[in-house]
This record gives structure tokens, sequence and C-alpha cells, in this order.
């Protein structure tokens, strides 16, 4: 389970510095569909600059810790309603299995 992301950090001309990736993060890229998400504070700025940095540690992430993140992921509705009648079936179950002790 490999990620790729040298898209983020590499360019056709190597490494993006980390002043660039600040830049890109903060101002955007024109006509890229890459919108600017700083927000000229300086808890913006600092928000920013640890987003560059996690950005730059993704490359050399090991499998355990892509693990770890991707168990933070949000769920989709369809992992929610999935996990939801997991729960209503295991309920049943349980029903079935007490009702029938019960009766015994």
């Amino acid at each position: 389970m490999e990620a790729d992301w040298s898209g983020i950090v590499l360019t056709r001309r190597g490494r993006r510095g980390i002043g660039e990736l600040f830049s890109i993060i903060e101002n955007g890229i024109r006509l890229t569909g890459m919108p600017a998400w700083g927000t000229g504070t300086p808890e913006g700025e600092h928000a920013s600059w640890v987003l560059v940095h996690f950005i730059r540690r993704l490359p050399s992430l090991s499998d355990d810790e892509l693990v770890r993140m991707e168990a933070l992921n949000p769920k989709t509705s369809e992992q929610w309603r999935e996990e939801e009648e997991a729960t209503v079936s295991r309920r049943r179950k349980g029903d079935a299995d007490g009702g029938a002790a019960a009766q015994a």
C-alpha cells in the first residue's frame, strides 16, 4: 500500500521548496481549481505552515502510519449505512439468541 505523493511535493524542476508550498496553500493557483486557504491572520499562517510540514512528511510515511491515518478518515454515507446494518443485524441475532435462552 504505497501512496504516491510526488505530484504534491515534486515538480518537473525537482522538489518544491517549503516557501512555494506555503504560497500555494495561502494563495492558491489561478485557473487550476486550487483555492487559496489563507485567512490573513497569524493563526491561519501558522496552520498553513503546519500543513506544509505535513505535506513534506507524506512521502516518508511508513505503511503502519498510512494505515493509522486511513483509520481516521471520515466515513462515507455508504460506510455509515453498512455499519448501521451490521449493528441492527447483530442486535436482531442477539435478541433471537436471548429469546431462545429465556424460553429454555
